[in-house]
């Protein structure tokens, strides 16, 4: 979103009577848009609650069953805090765009594509293949199957998949396939990537965002895995001006990792 953003199109314009030229409707705001401390604040509030929940979840099975429970559980504690603040995220993010004006909330690409739907997923498309190209080409060239599992969000699969319960089954696949990518899609893209952008240009924007989203997955082994991917969203969201494109390929990407960390073939894949 560079500021040279084109003026929104309001249909159904009245026209003046005497067939005078309607008046155009006012370009998006600069002022309008999170600024960058907003843009921060977002990744920041979002890494708290994931503590705060963690640290609560926790604790709750320490009381429960014992704190010896807590270390053995630990995959159960990251999925239930990684859910909770993802939810209480987006209850945020509704209650700030509700009360906010129609150019605000198209900054944050809280609104249709500026391509059309075919386009849009088109570009998608490309983008995951992408994705997994080149991610693929990096595991196999600098990763073992061990660095693969070493993530975090791979360690509850594979805690969930050992486990073979079913509700931790549908909660790892609700959180990561559905939940998670929206939440993580406003907070570096949405909020992150757009105030950056308006002050320093796309590149810079995508790039930082990107970096962020990789260092908050907390895995220096994937870290560039997880920044290829953060750059094909954050590319997606930056030609498609809107968060949707980028939330479906972000939700694309994690189903894709999940079936294959189900399937137990793991080589290439992060």
């Amino acid at each position: 979103m560079q500021q040279d953003d084109q003026q929104p199109v309001v249909s159904g314009a009245a026209v003046p009577e005497g067939g005078a030229t309607p008046e155009p409707a006012p370009a998006m705001s600069v002022a309008a848009a999170p600024g960058l401390w907003q843009g921060a604040g977002a990744m920041l509030w979002y890494l708290a609650l994931q503590v705060a929940f963690g640290a609560g979840v926790a604790a709750v099975i320490g009381v429960l069953y014992g704190t010896e429970e807590v270390n053995s559980r630990i995959a159960d504690v990251g999925l239930m805090g990684g859910a909770l603040s993802a939810v209480s995220m987006l209850l945020i993010f509704w209650l700030k765009l509700r009360n906010q004006g129609a150019a605000y909330r198209a900054a944050v690409g809280w609104g249709p594509a500026a391509r059309e739907f075919g386009p849009a997923l088109l570009l998608v498309a490309q983008m995951f293949i992408l994705i997994r190209l080149f991610s693929g080409l990096y595991a196999i060239a600098f990763l073992s199957e061990g660095d693969l599992q070493g993530g975090a969000a791979e360690e509850i699969i594979a805690a969930t998949n050992a486990a073979g319960g079913t509700l931790q089954l549908v909660l790892t696949w609700v959180f990561m396939a559905l939940v998670g990518p929206i939440a993580e899609e406003f907070v570096f893209r949405g909020y992150l990537q757009s105030s950056l952008e308006r002050r320093f240009g796309a590149a810079v924007a995508i790039g930082v965002a990107s970096a962020c989203f990789a260092t908050f997955h907390f895995q220096l082994t994937l870290w560039p895995l997880y920044f290829i991917m953060g750059a094909g969203f954050g590319v997606t969201f930056h030609l498609t001006r809107s968060i949707w494109p980028a939330i479906l390929l972000h939700m694309l990407n994690n189903i894709f990792a999940l079936a294959v960390q189900y399937s137990g073939w793991t080589q290439g894949a992060p």
